[in-house]
């Protein structure tokens, strides 16, 4: 079967006609209208998020062919407790404040989860206080939780202030990106690249409070082979 290259080429065009004309936006004002526009979109559209608190949002096994972007609308704040993207694929957030608060139990708690495929967070804002003027190590412990947490391939993440944590970004995905970020006032590890394939350019890293026994670092890395931690290897880290 023979197929002229002009018959192509319109095919071609026709397809990103389609997928231009398809694309679409949807407004939103709370978590129930979130949650709907998230059970209709489809690769290309876009989520725009007006002022307000949209609570815990968990996001798992919805993949899209393209990018499904959740951003703030122009001029708003729009603010999570937490949010979890598990087992999906081509998700882009970005703009969006995530502000977990604990009395106690934050350890090991975790504000941004990335795990899947071509994942990104961008221009987000992430703390669990905005006053530790007057914290002890104690209410550290008991407060400040995981920023974000990466798992999975092809993630981004850039250009956002991560503040009262425990650890900053942890990275366990492959080829993966992280530029531009601001870790401050952290009690645990600014960084932790765990993952092959990564590149980590232009972050900067401030302000560790040493609150318990862990060994706080700026940048941490380790591998875990099959004799255990410190025996496999970590490879192509930029």
């Amino acid at each position: 079967m023979k197929i002229s290259l002009l018959g192509l080429l319109f095919g071609i065009v026709s397809f990103y006609n389609i997928q231009s004309i398809r694309a679409a936006e949807f407004i939103v004002s709370n978590s129930t209208e979130l949650q709907n526009a998230i059970n209709n979109v489809q690769g290309g559209d876009t989520i725009s998020l007006l002022s307000g608190n949209y609570d815990n949002l968990t996001i798992s096994g919805k993949n899209n062919i393209s990018f499904v972007v959740i951003r703030s609308n122009t001029g708003a704040t729009a603010i999570f407790s937490s949010i979890n993207i598990s087992n999906c694929s081509y998700w882009k957030l970005s703009g969006v404040y995530i502000k977990p608060r604990y009395t106690s139990g934050a350890d090991g708690k975790n504000a941004l989860r990335l795990d899947g495929n071509y994942l990104t967070a961008e221009n987000c804002n992430i703390n669990y206080s905005d006053d530790i003027s007057g914290w002890t190590d104690s209410d550290w412990v008991s407060q400040a939780g995981n920023g974000i947490t990466m798992d999975g391939t092809n993630i981004t993440v850039k250009n956002n202030l991560v503040s009262v944590v425990d650890h900053g970004i942890s990275n366990g995905a492959q080829y993966t990106l992280v530029s531009g970020n601001i870790i401050s006032n952290f009690r645990g590890d600014g960084i932790r690249g765990l993952g092959d394939d990564a590149n980590y350019e232009y972050n900067l890293i401030k302000n560790s409070y040493d609150v318990d026994d862990n060994h706080d670092d700026g940048f941490q890395s380790w591998s875990v082979g099959p004799g255990g931690v410190g025996t496999g290897v970590v490879k192509n880290i930029i």
